[in-house]
């Protein structure tokens, strides 16, 4: 069964807000769980018109199109959590470089602690067990 919290005042969907302190263009809509696969659905979107730096130049860029993509994030409370967003498309008009919305993905305060811990879990061996400070276990 599917719960849905997506209203604004609801501790849980700003503790989320906080939690993922996402920077402008990017809103967090709503959260859902899901108690039979026991997981956090998170859903991230932007404005129609919002402008994203190029991946290769920096340059701004309007999208002009988007993609529905789920992943994996950093579990919270040890349940599973995915995000979900629409990914823009952009066409960078000082390099004239086309992105197909990889280097758009939202990041996180929290994903981008995770892959920084999990790299330097790599680094060191990748021993198994627990990844300190991340809360993954095994490599």
């Amino acid at each position: 069964m599917w719960t849905s919290l997506s209203s604004k005042d609801n501790m849980i969907h700003e503790m989320f807000k906080v939690a993922l302190q996402l920077e402008e263009p990017w809103k967090f809509m709503h959260v859902e769980f899901d108690d039979q696969e026991e997981a956090w659905h998170l859903f991230i979107d932007f404005e129609r018109g919002a402008t994203f730096a190029c991946p290769v130049c920096g340059a701004e860029s309007k999208a002009y199109d988007a993609e529905m993509k789920k992943w994996r994030h950093l579990d919270f409370w040890n349940w599973k959590t995915y995000m979900h967003a629409r990914v823009p498309r952009t066409n960078c008009r000082a390099c004239k470089k086309s992105d197909a919305g990889t280097g758009q993905m939202v990041t996180t305060a929290v994903s981008l602690y995770f892959a920084v811990r999990s790299l330097g879990h790599a680094a060191d061996g990748g021993n198994a067990g627990e990844c300190s400070g991340t809360g993954a276990a095994g490599a």
